[in-house]
Order: structure tokens, then sequence, then C-alpha cells
């Protein structure tokens, strides 16, 4: 009933042959856009896949990087370690070499005066011999 008003105010002509065309082109369009969101949809996804991927490899190498700073911090402790240690035993070398050098200045002193003495005692032996002579010979 209401198909034969909508026929009677258009002059006659029946609505449904032009509502084919226009429902042909509607669903032709609605078509071409279900497809064109479809591959956008699929292009985004593969996009998004690709982000997750790059991130988990950033992610695993990350990690990567920081089991080696660690094991390059744990080295370097260690070689700051053996480098204070060493420098402990350069150090005590050095007091000793110190205190070696302080006993042999010492021991030099010591014996230059032995030196000493000795030449003193051999000038006084040597008077006492010449005194002896003389007083032999005088006698």
């Amino acid at each position: 009933m209401i198909l034969k008003r909508i026929e009677r105010k258009q002059g006659g002509e029946p609505v449904k042959s032009r509502a084919l065309p226009v429902a042909v082109a509607v669903a032709i369009i609605g078509c071409v856009l279900a497809v064109s969101a479809n591959v956008t949809t699929s292009k985004m996804q593969d996009q998004l896949m690709q982000e997750r991927y790059l991130r988990m490899v950033a992610e695993r190498n990350l990690e990567k990087a920081k089991g080696q700073i660690q094991g390059l911090e744990s080295d370097l402790a260690d070689a700051k370690n053996k480098i204070d240690n060493i420098q402990g035993i350069l150090t005590q070398g050095k007091s000793a070499s110190v205190q070696m050098n302080s006993e042999l200045s010492s021991l030099r002193q010591e014996s230059q005066t032995l030196r000493q003495q000795v030449v003193n005692l051999q000038q006084e032996l040597q008077q006492e011999m010449d005194k002896q002579q003389q007083a032999a010979s005088t006698n």
C-alpha cells in the first residue's frame, strides 16, 4: 500500500526500478569499503605483529646486554681488588725498601766508624811499638 502511494507521487513509475540501481551501488560501495577496511586492518595487524616482534628482540638484546654489563662490573670489581692488593704489596715493599735503606745507611756508618777505630787502634799500636822499640834501644 505504501509502495502504491509512492508510485503515484512519482508519476506512476515503480520505486523498485529506481531503488535497485541505488541498492546495487550502495552494496558495491559497502563491499569496497569492507574490503578496504579488511586490508587496512590486516596491514595494521601485520605492523602490530612486527612491532611486537621488534620489541621482543629488543628486550632480549637488553637482557643480554644487562647480563654482559653485570659480568663486566664483576670483572671490574675483581680487577680493582687485585689492583688494591698489588698496591698494598707495593706499599709494603716500599716500606721494607725504605727500612732496608735506612738500615744499610746505619750499617755503613757503623762500618766506617769501626774502620776509623781500627785505623786509630793500629796507629796507637804502632806508636806503642815505636815507644817500646825506643825504650828497648835505650836500654
